[in-house]
This record gives structure tokens, sequence and C-alpha cells, in this order.
């Protein structure tokens, strides 16, 4: 249960940050914070793409990075970013860069049930538009 905690936390400190680095978006935000999710989703946010940019170009990509080293990644199959059948050769910064780059690219972060998702502790979703 202890990490449980620890893990909700962490959760709750990501979308913080998410917030934090949202602010300018403007009243037209999308955050779209999940809570306890019964698919095994602690908590999550998806950002739309002002959001994406904003926080692709912040230092949280790098720390979530740190936090979460077990991410599994739903890329877009647009995505230019190397990767194959069960691997992305890219880290999460990259991941955030791409989807900001493009027109309407958005990205979804979850902090997941690691027995859920085969051992993984994140989730993060790419979407190009």
């Amino acid at each position: 249960m202890r990490i449980r905690t620890v893990v909700a936390t962490l959760g709750t400190a990501v979308v913080g940050g998410a917030i934090a680095a949202t602010v300018t978006a403007g009243p037209a935000a999308a955050f779209k914070p999940v809570i306890n999710d019964p698919s095994g989703i602690i908590v999550g946010v998806g950002l739309d793409h002002n959001e994406t940019v904003a926080v692709a170009n912040s230092p949280i990509p790098a720390v979530l990075k740190q936090v979460f080293p077990h991410t599994q990644y739903w890329m877009d199959p647009a995505s230019q970013l190397p990767q194959d059948d069960y691997y992305v050769y890219a880290d999460l910064p990259a991941v955030f860069t791409e989807a900001a780059r493009a027109p309407h690219g958005q990205i979804g972060f979850a902090v997941v049930n690691p027995a859920m998702y085969q051992g993984h502790n994140a989730i993060v979703v790419q979407g190009l538009g």
C-alpha cells in the first residue's frame, strides 16, 4: 500500500506540473484528467496541442523520464522516431518534441498499475493529428 501512495503522490505531482506548464494555454485549455480508472490508470492527463507544446518546452519530460523509467509508448503510426514492434528507440523528451512539432500533435500521459500493464509504471500515448 505504501508504494501505491508514493505512485499516487508522484502522479499528482505530474498532473500538477502539467497544469502549471499549461497555465499560459488560456481559458480554452483542454486539460483532461483521469483518476483511478478501473482499467488500471491511477492518474492520467490528456494534453491538447498547446499544452503539449508547453510541456515539451519545459523540463517536465526529462523529469518524467527519470521518475518513470518503465514507460510504455503508444506511438502515432506517422511517427518518424526509430521503433520496431516492441520498442521505441527514443526517450520521453523526443516523443513530446515530435508531438509538439506536429500541427495537431497531442500527448496523453498516465501513471498505471504495473500489475495490469506488464510491469510498466506509466504510459505515453502520442497523437500527431
